[in-house]
């Protein structure tokens, strides 16, 4: 079986410098509660730190995919030496007992290694959300913004070939029926954490791994 899937989440967009929602906000009347909106999905996709996460996650793979296709060179030079082998002599049997170690081995590492790349994959995703938080949050207070809802709207797309139940879940699961640009803080988010990842020098975004291709 087979399982290399990248991440297709990343995308890149890099704001050099932060801007707040508006310079000059009117003081809400008392009791009024300020509400904007973010996009967390396209926060996601479009922020500076996803591309270099994408940059490793393409130098890891091909990493493991060459430690992969070595292991298995390995395996097809035994089974040659093997077909060398008359198949009733002692050498025979003890060839055939290193090609099925080798193959266990194999098995065994593509196992480990996705499971260690799981893990990684899930802190790598806890992370990258809770920076979404905060910065979310830090866009918030310099706006005077009290509340912050998220917006999962999305495209659409190929609606026109999906079953009709498909299209009635995607428009339900829509929580956000109108909102104006400017309650709209995704950009801020973006451009802020675009100067964050900047400033740290657009170092490591977690540990990035992914799933070798075994069958």
């Amino acid at each position: 079986m087979r399982s290399g899937h990248l991440i297709s989440l990343l995308f890149i967009g890099l704001l050099a410098t932060f801007t707040p929602l508006a310079t000059a906000q009117p003081a809400p009347a008392p009791g009024t509660t300020r509400v904007a909106i973010v996009n967390p999905a396209r926060v996601f996709n479009d922020m500076s730190e996803t591309k270099g996460l994408r940059d490793k996650l393409e130098v890891r793979r091909k990493e493991l995919m060459a430690q992969e296709e070595q292991m298995r060179n390995e395996i097809q030079t035994l089974i040659g030496q093997r077909q060398q082998i008359n198949p009733h002599h002692p050498e025979y049997r003890k060839k055939s007992d290193e090609i099925d170690a080798a193959k266990a081995k194999l098995q065994t590492w593509g196992l480990s290694t996705k499971a260690s790349v799981d893990r990684d994959q899930k802190e790598m995703l806890v992370n990258l959300y809770a920076k979404i938080e905060a910065a979310t949050g830090e866009v918030a207070q310099k706006s005077g913004i009290d509340l912050v809802i998220a917006d999962g709207r999305g495209e659409l797309a190929g609606m026109e070939d999906a079953p009709a139940e498909d299209v009635r879940r995607a428009l339900n699961a829509r929580n956000i029926l109108f909102a104006t640009k400017g309650v709209d803080l995704t950009e801020q988010v973006i451009t802020l954490l675009d100067k964050r990842y900047a400033e740290a020098g657009a170092g490591p975004a977690g540990n990035a791994a992914l799933p070798p291709p075994i069958h």
